[in-house]
């Protein structure tokens, strides 16, 4: 079967490992390709110049095709919209885009993570009645918007109806957990009876196995607890609570030590005045390889997630694997799971710092059973191996 995903150019630095869709369209091309199946890749990159002009090109022959198309996308017309109806300028890049996944020809088109040119993408195949299968890893909806930008009231209400078209042309969406699913079928729109799947998403293998390199930490001692988030400069993500967690155990003058993995370079007008003191009171270490990423998980008492809202954050299994629980915010796609594993206590509220370190407090005593059956869980159900085979065998039904 020739399966078409949406693809990434090379990345920089490849002794770090990225998280999100990037990371996981790796491990699907690795598995899929185990599975006898031939998958190609179709990056797309919006141009500045309006000359009429795209290119079409192979960058990556043999085993895995990779496909890069670069032309006008008009995305101003969409950020710059007066109403909500979907611009008439959006109609060409769509017919480019039809044409070159017709010359690709696919069996099936599978796409990860949603954007407007995925959306491009779902449009594309579906005039060309190619069977499409969209993976939710995240929902477009919650996070549109929460960088502080003033968007357009009419430039939200189009990108959520671009969200909706999902369900309205997808053969398939894989949700990642029944709280995401919920999330989007109730807040949204409603999700089509038969034409949606919840597949979770895997985990790195590398995180099965101890660390060969060691991480310093400055200001680690044994007589401190070391407290950690790993994230990037988002909103979404709320480091500004872990900045607060830190500043209120300072004030308290407990004997603990604050570590984030996070790339401070970002700029979001919503929680930039919080990155001047967030150095203060937190050791900022820049991306990590991956060796040195689990040796800081190993390091850690307990991770922090405090995200505005999370879908199925992979830190989370990460540490697991490694050890190490983390302590999450009821808008984190896990709480389920934690509950089910007895659990419940590591879901906190981050709005009041002084009741978090409180509550901490009694999670760093605790007994780490739960933790212990959690990771057991994750090891399992979460297997790429077994993934990927319910990946395979969707894929296969929906290709008759």
């Amino acid at each position: 079967m020739k399966i078409l995903i949406n693809g990434y150019r090379e990345k920089k630095n490849k002794k770090i490992l990225y998280g999100g869709p990037r990371n996981f369209t790796g491990l699907l091309i690795e598995h899929l390709n185990s599975l006898s199946h031939s998958i190609v890749s179709l990056s797309i990159h919006g141009k500045k110049r309006i000359d009429g002009k795209f290119l079409f090109k192979q960058e990556i022959k043999g085993k895995n095709p990779a496909w890069f198309l670069k032309l006008r996308l008009n995305f101003a017309d969409i950020f710059g919209a007066k109403s909500a109806a979907y611009p008439k300028s959006l109609k060409r890049p769509r017919a480019i885009i039809s044409e070159a996944i017709r010359r690709i020809n696919p069996d099936i088109v599978l796409l990860n993570g949603y954007s407007i040119i995925n959306w491009y993408i779902l449009r594309a195949a579906k005039d060309l009645g190619l069977p499409v299968v969209m993976a939710h890893h995240g929902l477009w909806f919650k996070e549109m918007n929460t960088a502080g930008n003033d968007m357009p009231a009419a430039c939200e209400k189009m990108l959520r109806e671009m969200e909706k078209d999902i369900t309205r042309f997808a053969d398939c969406e894989i949700f990642l957990n029944k709280y995401s699913r919920d999330e989007y079928n109730r807040k949204l729109i409603k999700i089509r009876p038969g034409r949606n799947q919840i597949i979770p998403l895997p985990y790195h293998p590398m995180f099965q196995t101890k660390p060969n390199e060691t991480l310093k930490l400055k200001g680690a001692s044994d007589d401190k607890i070391k407290i950690g988030m790993v994230s990037r400069w988002d909103p979404v993500k709320s480091p500004q609570k872990f900045m607060a967690l830190a500043k209120q155990a300072k004030k308290q003058k407990l004997p603990w030590e604050f570590y984030a993995v996070i790339k401070l370079k970002y700029n979001y007008k919503e929680i930039d005045k919080f990155k001047k003191d967030f150095s203060k009171y937190v050791n900022v270490i820049p991306q990590l390889p991956q060796e040195e990423l689990k040796s800081f998980y190993r390091q850690m008492d307990l991770l922090v997630l405090p995200s505005r809202f999370d879908t199925s954050p992979t830190v989370v299994m990460e540490a697991a694997l490694q050890g190490k629980p983390t302590v999450i915010s009821p808008t984190v796609g896990w709480v389920s799971e934690y509950k089910r594993f007895g659990a419940g206590d590591w879901i906190i509220n981050f709005d009041k710092p002084a009741l978090v370190v409180k509550k901490i407090a009694v999670l760093i005593d605790n007994n780490r059973t739960s933790f212990t059956r959690f990771a057991k869980h994750i090891e399992t159900k979460h297997s790429p191996k077994n993934v990927f085979a319910a990946y395979d065998k969707l894929l296969r039904k929906l290709v008759k």
